[in-house]
């Protein structure tokens, strides 16, 4: 069965996205709200080991950036010499 505006074009791209069954525990929204009003009462303590947290895991990224980026230049200059002695 085709809808009464099948014909126009560009419609589907305006149609929001269909539903996707949850798992009925608690909505996203409730959770959003719960997780602020936690923050919110959290002490100064609870905010300060978080802080330390977020440094910790921001330290943790920054290394695993330059490790992965110094494999990636190691692995381009293996194949360059590769090509090079392919050459000769």
């Amino acid at each position: 069965i085709l809808l009464n505006d099948w014909h126009i074009p560009g419609k589907n791209r305006r149609r929001n996205r269909q539903h996707t069954k949850s798992h009925g525990l608690i909505s996203f929204t409730d959770l959003s709200k719960r997780v602020s009003k936690a923050w919110a009462n959290a002490g100064s303590d609870v905010r300060e080991f978080c802080a330390e947290l977020r440094e910790i895991g921001i330290q943790q990224y920054r290394e695993e950036i330059a490790n992965y980026s110094k494999t990636v230049e190691n692995i381009k200059s293996r194949e360059v010499s590769k090509k090079a002695k392919d050459i000769m």
